[in-house]
């Protein structure tokens, strides 16, 4: 019985393993996986390629809504460190009770009585 179970096992991995990887003529599900990747790779290249050409549409200002020409200067606006600092005032997240340090305090409890 063990041998009838061993040939049906062998006959088993060997389809799945053909199924998986394929033949000449039937491509398994591995090179179909392949080929896919392989496509969507070159269909996102092609998009990558001409998103990055640069198009036509007018750039426009913000503040006024004109457009701007490519020649044109964007002034920037920096401000000083002093008025980046936030003087923050209001709730205070520090605790108002101190916390005492590990181990304090134990002498005070008494004995330890364990249950058993």
């Amino acid at each position: 019985m063990n041998r009838w179970g061993a040939l049906i096992f062998v006959f088993l991995a060997a389809f799945g393993a053909v199924s998986l990887i394929g033949d000449e003529d039937d491509p398994g599900v591995l090179l179909d996986a392949a080929d896919e990747l392989t496509r969507s790779k070159s269909q996102y290249e092609a998009d990558a390629a001409a998103l990055a050409q640069p198009d036509d549409r007018p750039v426009l200002d913000a503040d006024t809504g004109g457009e701007l020409t490519p020649d044109e200067e964007l002034e920037a606006e920096f401000l000083p460190d002093d008025e980046l600092i936030d003087d923050t005032h209001g709730f205070e997240p520090t605790p108002d009770i101190i916390p005492t340090p590990p181990g304090e305090g134990v002498e005070e409890q008494g004995d330890v009585v364990m249950y058993i």
